[in-house]
C-alpha cells in the first residue's frame, strides 16, 4: 500500500483493534470494522434445495368493463348449471314406465268398426 494511513489502519486491524466509521456526523450510526478471526472453510457452503412450486394456472377474472353484462353472464352460467342438475336428478328419479305397446293399435277397443 502506498498510503501511510491505510497501512497503519491495516496493521492495527491485524493486531486485533477495531475501527468505527461514522455514518453521519453527530448521529449515533456507525460501522464497526474488524478482521475476522474465524477459520475459513475448505469449501463454500452448499445451497439448500428449493421447495417445489406447483403451478395452478390463472384465477378466473371478472369483466368489469360492462358490470351489468358480466353479472347477466355470470347469472346465466349459474342458472344453466342448476337447470342441468335438476333435470339430471329428475331423470334419475323417474320410474321406468311400461314399454310402449306393440304394433297393435292401443285404441282398437275404443273404435267401433
Amino acid at each position: 500500500m502506498r498510503d501511510h494511513f491505510a497501512r497503519e489502519t491495516l496493521t492495527a486491524l491485524q493486531a486485533g483493534d477495531h475501527l468505527e466509521m461514522l455514518y453521519e456526523e453527530g448521529k449515533p450510526w456507525f460501522w464497526k470494522v474488524v478482521i475476522s478471526d474465524s477459520v475459513r472453510p475448505s469449501e463454500a457452503p452448499k445451497l439448500k434445495p428449493r421447495p417445489a412450486i406447483k403451478r395452478v394456472g390463472r384465477k378466473p377474472t371478472l369483466d368489469l368493463s360492462d358490470p351489468i353484462g358480466s353479472r347477466v353472464a355470470e347469472h346465466n352460467l349459474v342458472v344453466n348449471r342448476n337447470i342441468k342438475e335438476e333435470v339430471s336428478k329428475e331423470l334419475a328419479g323417474l320410474k321406468k314406465e311400461t314399454p310402449p305397446p306393440e304394433e297393435v293399435n292401443q285404441f282398437a277397443s275404443l273404435s267401433s268398426d
